[in-house]
C-alpha cells in the first residue's frame, strides 16, 4: 500500500529542522575554534563546512546567546515546546496502553495544560490546532482508524509468547517462595450494550494499525472473577452502571454473584 505523501507544510518543517541541527553543529564547532589559543577557522569557514554558507551571521548570534525564532515566538504559540513534548509523551504512552486519543481528546488535554500554565481564563485552544501538532510531530504521531483488542489478544497467544510467560512465573513466583494460598489471579470481562466501532485516533509512527481497547466513557456491564492458586475462589462480582440497585439485575443468579 502506498503512503500518504507528506504535505508542504511537513516537508517545510523537516527542512527547518535539518538546518536547525547543521546550525548547532556548527555553532559547537565554532565554540571549539574559540576555546583553542589560535583559532584556525573563521566562522564562514565553518558556515561552508557543515553547508550553511549564508548562515554565518546566524552562528554569530548564537554564540552570543541569541534565541532562534523558534525560541523567539515561543511565547505567542498555543503550548510551549517544553509543553508539547510532554503532551507527545503522553500520547506514546497512552498508546502502548490501549488508550489511544482521539483529535478531541487531543485538544482537551492541550486546554488543560494552558488552564495549568495561564488559568482557567485563557482562551482555549480549538479543533484545528491539532492537524498543525500532529504535522509538527510526524516524526512520532500519526492517525490511525483504531482496531479492536480481541484480535491482537488471539494472535498473542503462540507458544513462544507463553513460554516465555512461565520463565517469569518461575523466576519471579517459583523462586520467590510465594506460596500458592497467597497467590490469586484475578481478571474482568467487559460487556458492552452495543458494538463500539472504530474511530480516528493518534498513535505512533510506522504502525499499520493501531488497537484500542474500550474507553471510560462507554457504558459496560463488567463481570470480575479472581481465582486463588490453590484452586478456591471468591465470589464473582457484576458491576452495572446505575445510581440505584435493580432487582432485576439479580435474576437467575446461578452463580450467586455478588
Amino acid at each position: 500500500m502506498p503512503k500518504k505523501p507528506l504535505s508542504e507544510r511537513v516537508k517545510s518543517q523537516k527542512q527547518s529542522k535539518l538546518k536547525e541541527e547543521r546550525i548547532l553543529a556548527a555553532v559547537d564547532a565554532y565554540k571549539a575554534e574559540q576555546a583553542k589559543p589560535r583559532p584556525h577557522k573563521g566562522v564562514r569557514a565553518i558556515a561552508k563546512e557543515y553547508g550553511i554558507e549564508k548562515c554565518y551571521k546566524t552562528i554569530i548570534n548564537r554564540y552570543n546567546n541569541m534565541r532562534s525564532t523558534t525560541e523567539a515566538h515561543e511565547d505567542q504559540q498555543n503550548l510551549t515546546a517544553a509543553e508539547e513534548a510532554v503532551l507527545v509523551d503522553f500520547l506514546m504512552q497512552s498508546v502502548d496502553r490501549g488508550f489511544p486519543q482521539s483529535r478531541h481528546n487531543i485538544t482537551q488535554y492541550a486546554n488543560l495544560i494552558r488552564n495549568n500554565r495561564l488559568g482557567k481564563d485563557c482562551m482555549r485552544i480549538g479543533d484545528t490546532w491539532v492537524g498543525r501538532f500532529l504535522e509538527r510531530h510526524c516524526d512520532r504521531l500519526q492517525m490511525h482508524w483504531s482496531k479492536p483488542l480481541d484480535t491482537q489478544r488471539a494472535q498473542s497467544m503462540n507458544p513462544e509468547a507463553k513460554k516465555k510467560w512461565f520463565e517469569l512465573l518461575e523466576e519471579f513466583v517459583v523462586k520467590a517462595g510465594i506460596r500458592p494460598e497467597d497467590l490469586y489471579g484475578m481478571d474482568e470481562t467487559g460487556c458492552p450494550p452495543s458494538d463500539q466501532g472504530t474511530k480516528r485516533v493518534c498513535g505512533g509512527r510506522g504502525t499499520k494499525t493501531q488497537h484500542k481497547q474500550g474507553g471510560a466513557d462507554c457504558e459496560n456491564v463488567t463481570a470480575i472473577i479472581t481465582i486463588c492458586a490453590d484452586g478456591t475462589t471468591l465470589h464473582l462480582t457484576i458491576i452495572f452502571k446505575g445510581q440505584n440497585f435493580m432487582t432485576k439485575w439479580a435474576d437467575d443468579n446461578v452463580a450467586k454473584a455478588s
